[in-house]
């Protein structure tokens, strides 16, 4: 101990510190006692005590090499030791489990090395040259403290107008490209949750854009997007990299509360170009929880392990669970044999279910963290339930030896309640759930937990929603207050309607929105400035007699006109629908529900009661290697949607294979003059007031005119038009006085895949919205006569009459529009109809043709197709059978084959491109399995090819073909198993046949051709019936 006196003493320690020292050390082993003493002793120390600290540190841990290789500690101590003026604002709380300690302190060391902030009027720069043939390539380490939208850094050209500016949403980056002539932008899949280490990388190379995002706490790859440019000299020659911590840059706010930890611009650090401070900017909160191997859920996410080394003689998993809701299924066990075991959370309880359910006595409530620890041992699956203060166990029997092969967490079914929380300390056989990591899959998972949560209703974006009883109001509605979170960018909040009168809140791209339509058919919106994403905001709004007046967050009080009387906003003794969310009802532009919170909602002085849910609120990191959605299956959306049925993984087929028939779209553009026209008179006056118009294409070049209307063909002094050019779409309206301003998407779409664009305009507002991507665009300036638009002559599309090209403006393309156009819709608010523009029967057309390409042989099928296709089989364990069929499809997990008649059954299907057989028996709903087979074939049934499936079965022997491969089984049937007068369909089964639930529902989704039954060819002449089936595929 003279070491640690010596220490002591010279810093002036107070004699309590030592004595608690020695206390500490006699107590506890050295490495655990240092930290923990370190942790305590030094809350509230002067500046000069923390290199004795770090000394301390060192001496102690310098006993025990083993465990600091395992914690890869000793350089990160050496930084620790060169900056002795870190600020260490570390836990107050001593926590006694030594593996939580030990987890704080090694996220502690590698979370505040080296790390920086720049303040405000600082500057980090540098000057750089680059080459057109070399990667201009900018890589940051940073972690952001809020949510507040801000820039992070933008280089510039010396030379030209070029510049390329990074910033961040509220919840996403975007990677803004200017080359003088256009500005275009690049928005990461990622989610960048507060308080998270990231790693982005960003590189330009030939017009190509890339932004790589990592998250250092994630097991998974990091998520990559890119974005090809037209020209590919970009950012060239002298170049200025710059962060800033005070200056605006192209709009955005600047963030100083962002926490550096490394820059590098073309492989060179600039660590000492940083400005340095007295002080580290990162700093542990005052009690972090730390949770190894998180899985988080929102109630419609699920993460599975398949496929791991299997352990006969025993199965066990261990995790700590903190449940939002009360009710869900937390995991399930699929085995070999396709038993199925849920553990569920069942109103405050715990269920195991496999034959017969067993429930916990002990309510655990949600909200507060409890335990589960499960042994699966010969024919019985045992767990301990700890929840502090109350502990118990459940046992269940299992029929078969619990040979495990897939555990999903949450649940992928869409009649079960979703499970929503977090669990934690996951560990599967032993073994932390990381080391599984190249084995999972996940849909919907965070990479974080929620450490608060509030009361109130929860939406989960589509399809949910709450819906109050009519209301009966007595005086009109004269102020509305409601206070929200949310977790998506966009989607409808709430709505108060009657019969055509409508006020409706949302969000479109963070962006507060307010529709308002009267009997008149009149429509306001207010946008306001972005959002912060979960935390909660106060938004109201006042009715007077001829204005709306606004107010977000007890400021930026706005006062909107409203071009109509709205006294009449609600009669007296009238019966109003209050819905939140993503109900059934009239929605133009919010056609999507809200991923979020309601807190609170207030009509006049009314505050309503809300059925008490839960609300995720402010975020708390509890996690050091979380898992996050794979990049592969991450939607553009925020919105997760439920996978369908069965439980077995989505399909991921190749996109070259993905096969189908469109038997509406037509091609444009393959001669001069191609277009199809509608006449627009009937639609008299619609027009005028608003145009909502939906148009599905596929662009195969980047530049054509897809709509065109005008009020005189020959000579239009008015007009509407929808044109791409340079792969983007534009829309532009001219009034007898002036054009508007031209809109234009974000992201380019002539990359041949099918998009849908909805165009809208109200009175002076006009937008193009791209639901799919989440691309929204709007006009900068309000023009007042925009509403004065009559153009209700005639509307073209895909292009105009060879003798009106002429007289098309020149703002806009003349060109055809090369592609596929499926089908138009137009709807206004003067008429809740919505008029389809039928592509195959327009007013006149000339040169377009079907959209597709070549036609060859087979039936298609889609995703719920079926056939008939023999009614009279008889199969017994002494007779043969053979079936064979070429199958391309674009799917992983379809159903190919099934003969049954009402006992017994035999299906074919593929499960992850590996085909099974199985043989069954089913009794009221029963079923038992009485022989499964399964092959992995070296044949990429993935690959657009035809390939050849066939089976034989003659005697005990079963033959299975697949394309090259060859395999030969021997079955033991029970002696009840046989089929007779049974039915054989492929694809679909109908409802009524109870097929096994591991065995997929969803059908082929691709062609079928040269279908034998016992050396009978049967095509679609013969068939008994069919649904949904095409003769005829198409690419």
């Amino acid at each position: 101990m003279s070491k640690l006196h010596a220490l002591t003493n010279k810093t002036d320690l107070t004699t309590e510190y030592n004595q608690e020292i020695q206390t500490q050390l006699s107590k506890l082993s050295p490495l655990v006692t240092s930290f923990y003493s370190l942790a305590t002793l030094l809350q509230n120390t002067s500046e000069s005590t923390l290199t004795a600290a770090y000394e301390l540190t060192i001496q102690v841990t310098s006993t025990n090499t083993t465990l600091l290789d395992n914690m890869d500690m000793v350089d990160d101590i050496r930084l620790l030791e060169r900056n002795n003026s870190l600020r260490i604002d570390i836990v107050k709380k001593r926590i006694s489990a030594l593996e939580i300690q030990l987890s704080r302190i090694k996220t502690w060391f590698k979370d505040i090395k080296q790390t920086f902030q720049i303040s405000e009027k600082e500057n980090l720069s540098y000057n750089l040259t680059a080459r057109w043939n070399t990667v201009l390539e900018i890589s940051v380490e940073l972690s952001l403290s809020s949510y507040e939208p801000h820039y992070l850094w933008n280089v510039t050209s010396h030379s030209s107008t070029e510049s390329m500016v990074l910033s961040y949403t509220g919840s996403n980056l975007v990677l803004s490209a200017n080359d003088g002539d256009e500005t275009t932008s690049l928005q990461s899949r990622a989610f960048i949750c507060k308080d998270c280490w990231f790693r982005i990388v960003v590189s330009s190379y030939k017009g190509r854009l890339t932004v790589q995002v990592d998250d250092l706490r994630s097991i998974f790859k990091p998520v990559t997007d890119e974005l090809h440019r037209n020209k590919s000299s970009f950012l060239v020659g002298q170049l200025e990299f710059k962060m800033s911590g005070s200056n605006h840059y192209a709009n955005h706010s600047a963030s100083p509360n962002t926490c550096i930890r490394n820059v590098e611009v073309m492989g060179i650090s600039l660590y000492d170009r940083i400005p340095k401070h007295e002080e580290s900017c990162c700093s542990i909160p005052d009690e972090p929880i730390l949770y190894e191997s998180v899985i988080s859920l929102d109630g419609f996410g699920y993460a599975v392990v398949s496929q791991f080394p299997r352990v006969r003689s025993q199965f066990s998993f261990n995790l700590v669970i903190r449940s939002y809701s009360p009710d869900g299924v937390i995991l399930s066990l699929l085995t070999s044999t396709q038993i199925k075991v849920d553990i569920s959370y069942a109103r405050g309880k715990i269920a195991l279910q496999h034959n017969n359910a067993s429930l916990s006595d002990n309510y655990y409530n949600y909200g507060e963290w409890f335990a589960l620890s499960c042994v699966a041992s010969n024919t019985t699956l045992t767990c301990n339930i700890d929840g502090g203060d109350k502990s118990e166990k459940l046992t269940t029997p299992i029929s078969d030896s619990l040979d495990v092969l897939q555990v999903i967490f949450g649940s992928r079914l869409a009649n079960t309640e979703r499970f929503a929380g977090c669990l934690a300390n996951i560990t599967i056989n032993n073994q932390p759930i990381d080391v599984w990591a190249g084995l999972l899959e996940a849909e919907g998972v965070l990479p974080y937990c929620y450490e608060k949560v509030i009361p109130g209703i929860f939406l989960k974006g589509s399809d949910s929603w709450a819906l109050f009883q009519p209301l009966l109001i007595t005086q009109a509605v004269y102020h509305i207050e409601i206070k929200f979170l949310a977790h998506s960018t966009s989607g409808s909040i709430f709505k108060l309607s009657f019969e055509n009168i409508c006020l409706e809140i949302g969000l479109v791209q963070s962006r507060l929105t307010f529709i308002y339509t009267s009997d008149a058919g009149s429509q306001s919106f207010l946008f306001s400035d972005v959002l912060v994403g979960r935390q909660l905001h106060v938004f109201s709004v006042s009715v007077n007699e001829t204005s709306f007046d606004f107010a977000i967050n007890g400021g930026m009080n706005l006062n909107y006109q409203a071009d109509f009387n709205s006294t009449d906003f609600c009669g007296e003794h009238t019966m109003w629908s209050l819905q939140l969310g993503d109900y059934e009802d009239k929605r133009v532009l919010l056609n999507q529900g809200l991923v979020g919170g309601v807190t609170q909602l207030t009509l006049n002085e009314w505050t309503l009661p809300l059925l008490t849910t839960t609300i995720y609120t402010e975020i708390n990191l509890i996690t050091l290697s979380g898992i996050r959605a794979s990049p592969e299956r991450l939607r553009p959306s925020n919105l997760v949607t439920t996978p369908p049925l069965p439980t077995i993984p989505p399909p991921t087929c190749s996109p070259d294979a993905i096969i189908g028939y469109l038997s509406y779209g037509r091609r444009f553009g393959d001669e001069d003059v191609s277009y199809a026209s509608f006449n627009l008179e009937n639609l008299g006056s619609r027009f005028t007031f608003s145009v909502v118009m939906t148009l599905r294409f596929r662009a195969l070049a980047s530049s054509g005119l897809l709509l065109y209307a005008t009020d005189d063909a020959t000579s239009p002094s008015q007009w509407l038009s929808l044109f791409m050019l340079d792969g983007h779409l534009n829309l532009a309206v001219q009034t007898d006085t002036m054009l508007s301003d031209i809109i234009t998407t974000n992201y380019a779409y002539a990359d041949g895949l099918w998009w849908s664009i909805t165009l809208l305009r109200y009175h002076n507002f006009m937008a193009l919205v791209v639901y799919d991507r989440q691309d929204y665009s709007n006009n900068k300036k309000v023009l007042k006569d925009v509403s004065n638009l009559n153009i209700a002559t005639e509307l073209y599309v895909g292009g105009v009459r060879n003798d009106l090209k002429k007289s098309i403006p020149e703002e806009i393309v003349a060109d055809p529009f090369f592609g596929c156009i499926d089908f138009v819709t137009f709807s206004s608010s003067r008429s809740q109809e919505k008029t389809i523009f039928n592509l195959t029967n327009p007013s006149s057309s000339e040169g377009t043709r079907p959209c597709y390409s070549d036609i060859e042989t087979g039936i298609y099928l889609g995703e719920s197709s079926s056939i008939h296709l023999y009614s009279t089989l008889n199969i017994t364990r002494e007779s043969a059978f053979e079936f064979g069929i070429k199958i391309r499809s674009s799917e992983k997990n379809y159903l190919l084959m099934s003969a049954t008649d009402n006992i017994c059954y035999m299906s074919l299907f593929v499960n992850n491109t590996q085909v099974m057989i199985v043989f069954g028996h089913i009794f009221g709903g029963e079923r038992i399995i009485v022989h499964p087979h399964s092959v992995s074939t070296s044949a990429n049934l993935c690959d657009a090819v035809k390939d050849n499936i066939k089976i034989s079965l003659k005697l005990n022997i079963l033959n299975l073909s697949i394309a090259d491969d060859n395999f030969e089984y021997e079955i033991m049937f029970e002696e009840s198993w046989q089929l007779q007068n049974a039915d054989i369909y492929i694809g679909s089964v109908p409802g009524y046949i109870n097929l096994p639930s591991y065995i997929p529902k969803t059908s082929i989704n691709g062609c079928v051709d040269d279908v034998k039954v016992n050396g009978v060819n049967i095509d679609h002449t013969n068939f008994i019936s069919s649904i949904n089936t095409t003769v005829g595929c198409f690419n």
